[in-house]
């Protein structure tokens, strides 16, 4: 079976099709700003937990964050913080 061999080329496209419905399927809403869109807190989402398991969560991915005041914010797949370093000398 070689990359230009028919059936392998159908293999590809079935798997992209897959993952391109998975992608659909599992798509939530976006959360651009505080308080969620239009800052009414309110989402539309479904299969939230009522309640966190009594082992907690299982962390997917972490990244250092600093000093800031604002919540993240979700759009796009991605998520969006704002945070800021303290410096000396700098004021203002």
């Amino acid at each position: 079976m070689d990359a230009g061999d028919p059936e392998r080329v159908t293999i590809r496209t079935v798997i992209r099709l897959v993952l391109a419905l998975i992608a659909l399927i599992v798509q939530a809403e976006d959360w651009p700003e505080y308080r969620g869109k239009g800052r009414a807190g309110v989402w539309n989402e479904t299969g939230i937990l009522e309640q966190f398991p009594s082992d907690g969560l299982k962390a997917r991915w972490r990244v250092p964050i600093r000093r800031g005041w604002t919540g993240p914010s979700v759009a796009a797949g991605r998520v969006f913080v704002t945070d800021f370093e303290f410096r000396e000398g700098r004021k203002g």
